[in-house]
């Protein structure tokens, strides 16, 4: 069974909005073509006829320049689609690209891809709000509720899906928690108490970390206490 099977989604808005998908998505802005510049389908397949023979030995070309760099490609660092991005590394060195250009624009993409998902995420909107009061490094330990009454203070422009109860609130956070989790913020719960359910909120990466979330990196403070 091939269970490795790429998938392309097309739209206007964000299409991938559920943060388990948003790291392995790669978003790609399309522009926009003229008037004067578009094709009708009948070209179109006269230009592939004309030039898939060129553009065929091309990629067999590159794909077997690639295969031979492929194995001298070593990462430290990997993002959710591995693989991926090794065999991308390994294509970008073949066609030119220094080591490390594309890892580099392929996390830019994928933190590009998260802001953009969590934008239209009620709690993550408080969540950053919150977060940009506090002070560096960020250990924010405490219950559901004391959590869901911390964000219910800061004012967000749509509250339709804010969570009803601490309990609505967890189940978001499990939903945003990979999310955070690649831009450096490990959300993570810690089992149940006579208090209720127990959270803590961490920073995982340095400040000069060049994977640190917008907002961490260049010296923004977050607040002055922990509770």
């Amino acid at each position: 069974m091939e269970t490795k099977r790429p998938v392309v989604l097309n739209g206007i808005a964000v299409v991938a909005t559920r943060p388990d998908l948003i790291d392995r998505v790669i978003h790609v802005d399309l522009p926009t073509i003229p008037a004067d510049a578009r094709r009708d389908d009948a070209d179109t397949h006269a230009g592939l006829e004309r030039d898939q023979p060129k553009v065929f030995a091309g990629l067999l070309d590159l794909f077997s320049a690639a295969l031979a760099i492929l194995p001298t490609v070593k990462l430290t660092q990997k993002q959710r689609m591995a693989d991926y991005e090794r065999l991308g590394e390994a294509v970008a060195r073949a066609l030119g690209f220094a080591p490390g250009e594309f890892q580099q624009q392929y996390a830019e993409l994928v933190r590009a891809g998260i802001d953009r998902a969590l934008e239209s995420n009620a709690v993550a909107q408080a969540l950053d709000k919150y977060l940009v009061e506090r002070v560096l490094p960020i250990n924010w330990q405490g219950t559901a509720g004391q959590l869901y009454d911390l964000l219910n203070t800061h004012s967000i422009p749509d509250r339709s899906s804010w969570p009803r109860s601490p309990k609505g609130l967890s189940d978001q956070l499990r939903r945003i928690a990979p999310a955070y989790r690649a831009k450096g913020i490990d959300i993570t719960h810690l089992g149940h108490s006579r208090e209720g359910a127990r959270w803590r909120i961490a920073q995982t990466r340095s400040q000069t970390n060049p994977a640190t979330p917008p907002g961490i990196e260049g010296g923004t403070r977050y607040g002055a206490h922990r509770e």
